[in-house]
């Protein structure tokens, strides 16, 4: 007889959200999970670019709240022919075509998209080597750009809508292996039955 599948969820720390582990017994190959938590993690950093950290409770400061306010937002407003207050709205965002890091976290072409898999385990991100740097506040700016520090603006931090549709998007997934598995189980006839019951 199969083993059923088994789900349990336990939530520990301040904030349960924070930590929720997701455990589910008796499967050993999460592969056909991966396509769909991809599509999922792509989709919400498309929403963090687009509403500049805020979807995942981590709002990018603006150009004119950090050193980009003195050269670095006027030089991107005329390469990206806007104005200064334009690109307010625009931190880590170019033009389609001029840009790296967005597409490299939203599109699974893109060659510096990370979309790894194993049985066990996927990672999800960018091979944009300053990522790190946007994602942890890190660096300096090119001189021609003003050279000022590079402002945080968390790339990486998985927000609380993120983990509840990753929750729901794996419980669903759980109840088809479960379904499936099920499928698989012969039906005993009732003749069976009995004949197991020694009647």
């Amino acid at each position: 007889m199969a083993t059923p599948l088994k789900m349990s969820i336990r939530l520990s720390g301040e904030d349960p959200q924070a930590l929720t582990e997701l455990l589910v017994e008796g499967v050993s190959d999460y592969r056909d999970l991966w396509p769909r938590t991809a599509r999922l993690y792509r989709v919400s950093q498309a929403r963090r670019f687009r509403t500049q950290g805020r979807s995942a409770g981590t709002p990018w400061p603006r150009p004119s709240e950090t050193g980009e306010r003195d050269v670095y937002r006027f030089v991107k407003a005329a390469i990206l022919g806007m104005t200064p207050e334009q690109i307010e709205e625009r931190a880590l965002l170019w033009a389609p075509g001029r840009e790296r890091l967005r597409p490299s976290f939203v599109s699974a072409t893109h060659p510096e998209h990370v979309d790894t898999r194993r049985a066990t385990s996927q990672e999800l991100g960018s091979r944009v080597p300053y990522a790190r740097d946007h994602d942890r506040g890190r660096g300096r700016a090119p001189r021609h750009l003003g050279g000022h520090p590079i402002p945080r603006r968390d790339l990486t931090s998985l927000g609380r809508r993120f983990r509840r549709e990753l929750l729901a998007e794996v419980a669903g997934w759980a109840r088809d292996v479960a379904q499936r598995a099920e499928a698989d189980v012969p039906r005993l006839r009732s003749e069976d039955v009995r004949r197991l019951r020694g009647r």
